[in-house]
C-alpha cells in the first residue's frame, strides 16, 4: 500500500520529479541543438552553391540566374536580384501558379525586409505566403564579374529541418515519459529494498517491552547508515536494559536497607507503648532517634545520588580543590600535605566537599587510624586528589564493585557500625558529573587503600609551596 507521507513515497516522488525536470531540460536542449545543426548544415549548403555560382560568374562570365526551391510542397522561383543605392536587393518571387510578389532583402544579412506587390509596390498581406518566405533562408554574395559587381542570391526552405526537428521532438515525447516512469519504478523498488531492514528494525522494536529488554534488533550486513542505526539501537537497548536492571536492583536494595531500621523503630515504639514507664524506655527512644537518623542519611544520599546521575547542567563556578580538601581534613582530623598552593577546577564546591568527606570517612572506618590526603597537578591537564589509609586495602577484583550502590566488602560488620552503602557510589557519580575519573590502588606508603580522583583543571600553572600538615590534635579517626 502506498502512503503519501512515507519516506519511500517522498523519495520516489522527489527522484521522479528531479528526473522529469532533467529529462525535460535535456529534451529542450537536444531539440535546440538538432535544429541549430540542421540550420547550420543548410547554411553551409547555400555557401557551397554560392561558391559554385561565384566561380561560374568569374571564370565562365555567366550572369546571375534565378534559383528554385520547394516550400510547403510548392515549387518557387526567386530572382534574379538587383541592388539599389541603399544596399537593398530586389527580386521577383514566383510560385507555380504565377507571379506572387517582389522580395526586398538586406544585402548584408540576407534577411527578407519586405514582400511587395509588383503591381502597386505595396506590401502584400497574404499570411501563408509571408510565413513561407520567413521560413526560408537566403544567402547573398557580391561577385566581381565582367560587367561589374554582380549580386548572387540563393535560398532554401526549412521544411526538412522542421520535419527532422518534429521527428526528434516526437521521439523525445515518447522516450522521456518512459524514462521518467522507469526511473520512478526503479527508485520505488530500490528504496523499498533499502528500507526493508528499517522495517525489520521497527517491527522488532515494536515487540520489545519492559519484560523483553534483552532482545536486540537485527543488524543488516554491510557498513552503511542503516547498519550503524541498528548498532546504535542495540547499544541504546543495552543501556536501557542496564538502567532497568539497576533500577530494579536499586529498589530491592533500598527496600532491604530501609526494612531493618524501620523494623527496629517499630519494635522500639511497640515496647515503649506497651510499658511507657519501663527502665529501658530511654534507651529505646535513643535507638529510635539513631535509626531515624540513619534512615534520614540514607534517603538524603539516595536523593543526592539520583539528582547527580540525572543532572547534565554545565558548571559555571570555579572551585579551589586545595581549600576544599583543607577544610575537610581539618574537620575530620586527616593528614593533609598539599604539594601545590592552588588547584582550580570547574564544578560545585558542596558536591566536591561531599566527595572528599565520603572518601575520608570511608578511609577512617576501614583504616587503622591514619588517613593522608594530597592534591597535585598532572602533566595531562588534570588535578589529582589522593586519599590513603593504613587499613587492609581493597582486593583487586573488588576495586570496581566498591563504587556500586549498597556494596559492603566487610560482610561481618553490623549495620549500626557500617555506613549506608552508597557513599562511594555517590563519590563516583559526583566525580563523573565533574568530568573526572575514580581509581583504587594500593598505598605504598601507608599499606592500605589509595583512592585517586582525577578532575580537569582550570588553572594550568600552579605555584608550589612547602608541605603543610593538619594539626596534631586532629589526627584521630574522627567520624
Amino acid at each position: 500500500m502506498i502512503h503519501l507521507g512515507s519516506v519511500r513515497t517522498r523519495i520516489t516522488l522527489a527522484a521522479t520529479v528531479l528526473v522529469a525536470v532533467a529529462i525535460g531540460v535535456a529534451a529542450v536542449m537536444i531539440v535546440r541543438l538538432v535544429e541549430r545543426d540542421l540550420v547550420e548544415a543548410t547554411e553551409s549548403t547555400l555557401d557551397e552553391v554560392l561558391d559554385q555560382q561565384a566561380i561560374a560568374i568569374e571564370e565562365l562570365e555567366e550572369t546571375p540566374r534565378a534559383f528554385t526551391f520547394e516550400a510547403d510542397n510548392t515549387l518557387f522561383t526567386a530572382g534574379p536580384f538587383t541592388q539599389n543605392e541603399d544596399g537593398e536587393l530586389f527580386g521577383r518571387f514566383i510560385s507555380e501558379d504565377g507571379l506572387v510578389g517582389e522580395l526586398v532583402i538586406d544585402a548584408q544579412s540576407g534577411e527578407v525586409l519586405e514582400v511587395l506587390d509588383p503591381q502597386n509596390g505595396e506590401p502584400i498581406d497574404e499570411l501563408e505566403m509571408i510565413e513561407i518566405i520567413q521560413d526560408t533562408i537566403f544567402d547573398v554574395r557580391l561577385v566581381e564579374g565582367v560587367e561589374g559587381t554582380e549580386v548572387v542570391v540563393v535560398g532554401e526552405a526549412l521544411d526538412e529541418v522542421h520535419e527532422s526537428v518534429a521527428a526528434v521532438r516526437q521521439a523525445l515525447w515518447i522516450i522521456g515519459p518512459l524514462l521518467v516512469l522507469g526511473c520512478g519504478v526503479l527508485v520505488w523498488f530500490v528504496v523499498g529494498r533499502a528500507l526493508r531492514p528499517v522495517r525489520a528494525i521497527s517491527g522488532q522494536v515494536e515487540q520489545i517491552t519492559v519484560e523483553s529488554l534483552h532482545e536486540r534488533v537485527p543488524v543488516p550486513r554491510g557498513s552503511d547508515e542503516i547498519s550503524e542505526l541498528a548498532t546504535l539501537m542495540n547499544r541504546m537497548l543495552k543501556r536501557v536494559e542496564d538502567g532497568a536492571d539497576r533500577q530494579r536492583q536499586f529498589a530491592a536494595d533500598a527496600s532491604h536497607e530501609l526494612r531493618s531500621p524501620l523494623s527496629s523503630v517499630a519494635l522500639a515504639a511497640e515496647l515503649i507503648g506497651s510499658d511507657p514507664g519501663h527502665e529501658r524506655s530511654g534507651r529505646l527512644a535513643g535507638d529510635i532517634v539513631a535509626e531515624a537518623g540513619r534512615m534520614e542519611r540514607l534517603i538524603t544520599d539516595l536523593l543526592l545520588l539520583s539528582r547527580t546521575e540525572g543532572d547534565t547542567t554545565p558548571f559555571g563556578d570555579e572551585v579551589d580543590l586545595v581549600k576544599v580538601v583543607g577544610i575537610v581534613a581539618q574537620q575530620l582530623g586527616a593528614e593533609f600535605e598539599p604539594s601545590i598552593k592552588s588547584a582550580v577546577v570547574r564544578g560545585d564546591a558542596g558536591s566536591l566537599e561531599r566527595v572528599v568527606t565520603n572518601l575520608v570517612e570511608n578511609a577512617f572506618h576501614h583504616g587503622g587510624g591514619r588517613v593522608r590526603l594530597n592534591v597535585e597537578t598532572r602533566s595531562e591537564g588534570c588535578v589529582r586528589l589522593v586519599v590513603e589509609d593504613d587499613g587492609p586495602g581493597i582486593p583487586p577484583d573488588e576495586r570496581v564493585r566498591v563504587f556500586e550502590r549498597f556494596t559492603r566488602l566487610d560482610e561481618a560488620r553490623t549495620r549500626q557500625t557500617g555506613g549506608t552503602g552508597i557513599g562511594l557510589a555517590l563519590v563516583a557519580a559526583i566525580v563523573q558529573r565533574h568530568g573526572g575519573t575514580t581509581h583504587v590502588e594500593d598505598s605504598r606508603d601507608l599499606g592500605g587503600a589509595r583512592f585517586r580522583i582525577d578532575l580537569p583543571r582550570v588553572v594550568q600553572d600552579a605555584v608550589r609551596v612547602s608541605p603543610l600538615s593538619a594539626p596534631a590534635d586532629q589526627s584521630a579517626t574522627k567520624r
